[in-house]
């Protein structure tokens, strides 16, 4: 029921709501009042609508942190074959272990294809081993390992901001900068100053961590909008080879195309995987055929098409990275916290 109520909200999104969307994909912290201007809206009107696109889940405005500046050195792509009948019990068992990121259950090669994060390359073979392996019903394993991701959770409606992740700056994380980016993962438009009294330091600092964080490559703030609140019906996991000398110049082209949201060069079956969402199965084979037929260098592609998203996490870290805000934030919890970033 709650899911029916969630897309009935979707069904009633309007072009107001659209496009405010792309204002939020295009400045994810911009104030309310510079989004009414922008719309012609009310700031009021702005605020509330902003409310129901996040209740409903319409959006997220998230700060995602690049894993390798947090210490993940490995980030694996695992396909994964199991009997029929235990699909769904090893699907929300792999989905509840902290490493796997992202899980989606497939028609294809591949029933599942899952993501993990790991501190080193020895954690997932010992993940491999002792958590996937001894799940009754796993016919077969296959793990990819990513080199780089060229395209990571890029707009569905806007030209930007930049959605190729940057190599992020070799640089020390001080307590404030993990403890900011805890508060921002899940909400990345939380005031500034209100920021500032959680965590016991000054707005400016704030402000300058949150610049320094995102110029660095460390973290990118993003509008996270749910693409069947847009109209598309699904996603498909596509994987490809391709000559050697041209992965780079496909990755690139790829990760040009508005409905692909992730790109990804790996060592292992593909060369490189992508995620591209689609409207209904038509689109879906125009793309292939049309499209990605005509990147250079592209000799062969296999196409899973979503059955269920099973879980999809931006969070990227765990809770024992981030220390807790200071305890000056106990103090200041309880009260009401300003709804308009600075």
């Amino acid at each position: 029921m709650k899911e029916e109520a969630i897309k009935q909200e979707f069904d009633t999104l309007d072009q107001t709501d659209v496009r405010l969307i792309a204002e939020l994909e295009a400045d994810p912290r911009q104030p309310h009042t510079e989004i009414a201007s922008k719309l012609g809206l009310s700031r009021d009107t702005v605020r509330s609508r902003l409310q129901r696109l996040l209740d409903t889940r319409a959006v997220q405005i998230v700060g995602l942190t690049d894993p390798i500046s947090v210490g993940y050195t490995t980030s694996v792509i695992m396909g994964i074959n199991v009997r029929s009948d235990r699909m769904l019990a090893v699907a929300d068992k792999l989905a509840s272990l902290t490493p796997v990121q992202h899980l989606i259950l497939c028609m294809g090669r591949f029933d599942i294809i899952a993501v993990g994060l790991f501190r080193r390359r020895t954690d997932f073979l010992d993940f491999l081993v002792g958590n996937i392996g001894n799940l009754p019903g796993v016919l077969h394993i296959e793990s990819m390992l990513t080199l780089r991701n060229t395209k990571i959770f890029g707009p569905l409606l806007s030209d930007g901001p930049d959605s190729s992740p940057k190599q992020p700056l070799v640089a020390a994380l001080d307590s404030l900068d993990l403890a900011l980016m805890k508060e921002l993962r899940t909400d990345a438009r939380q005031n500034s100053r209100w920021l500032a009294r959680k965590l016991g330091t000054s707005q400016s600092t704030v402000l300058r961590k949150i610049q320094a964080l995102q110029s660095g490559g460390v973290m990118r703030i993003v509008t996270l909008a749910n693409p069947l609140a847009l109209g598309y019906e699904g996603v498909a996991s596509i994987g490809m080879k391709f000559d050697p000398t041209k992965v780079d110049e496909g990755a690139r082209m790829i990760g040009s195309y508005r409905n692909v949201q992730t790109v990804a060069v790996c060592a292992g079956r593909y060369d490189i995987l992508a995620w591209a969402m689609f409207r209904e199965l038509g689109d879906l084979s125009n793309f292939t055929t049309l499209e990605l037929g005509n990147v250079p260098g592209l000799q062969h592609l296999e196409t899973m098409t979503s059955l269920k998203i099973v879980k999809s996490s931006h969070r990227y870290l765990g809770d024992e990275t981030l220390p807790s805000a200071p305890p000056v934030a106990e103090t200041i919890r309880s009260k009401r916290k300003p709804s308009q970033t600075q």
